[in-house]
């Protein structure tokens, strides 16, 4: 009887049936066309994974690109509103920065108001400029510099006697300023002209 019941285990044994992880069944005695059959769904299912997975990653790089371009976007139109703020603000002072130019200018009226005060008050408008340049503020406009079409408004041309003096400023009458590399006004600027003598 023993030896039966032991034949009776090898004959189940050999109809065995295994479940993969994946639901499919493997049978110890399966052919080797099933085998194949199920290796093909194997890669087939293998293959839809790998797209699915690739139609995921590209959708989610697709968004994130998106995410970068609108925060690059909106620092963008950050800068550029402040930089029209600081722009607006710098305008209404420039009548106060030439009030200043001109009082300073005036060494008559200047000569008369007391050393300390007179140095207050130009303390007072370097503290100012200093105070308008880290911000980005320069002034434009100095004697000798090459007359710049963009940088310059001239109101006179004088004649000069020297080649190297064509196309100088040769006086400044209101001082120009420039806001990160953009004019905010030209300088209004008096300009040499050299003419040959014949």
């Amino acid at each position: 009887m023993s030896d039966e019941s032991s034949e009776q285990n090898i004959d189940n044994s050999e109809d065995e049936i295994v479940i993969d992880g994946d639901g499919f069944e493997l049978s110890q005695e399966g052919s080797t066309l099933d085998f194949q059959e199920k290796v093909n769904k194997l890669k087939k299912k293998l293959k839809d994974t790998i797209k699915e997975k690739d139609e995921y990653l590209n959708g989610w790089q697709r968004c994130r690109a998106d995410f970068v371009n609108a925060k690059r976007s909106e620092e963008r139109d950050r800068i550029g509103l402040v930089n029209s703020v600081n722009e607006s603000i710098i305008r209404d002072l420039l009548p106060v920065l030439d009030s200043f130019d001109l009082a300073i200018q005036d060494n008559d009226k200047m000569d008369g108001v007391p050393e300390g005060w007179r140095q207050g008050f130009v303390g007072i408008y370097f503290k100012l400029l200093d105070s308008l340049g880290r911000r980005g503020l320069k002034q434009i406009g100095v004697v000798g510099e090459k007359y710049d079409i963009n940088r310059h408004q001239p109101v006179a041309m004088v004649d000069v006697n020297k080649v190297e003096l064509d196309d100088t400023v040769t006086e400044v009458f209101q001082k120009g300023y420039m806001l990160s590399e953009r004019v905010v006004r030209p300088a209004k600027v008096k300009v040499g002209q050299f003419k040959r003598s014949e």
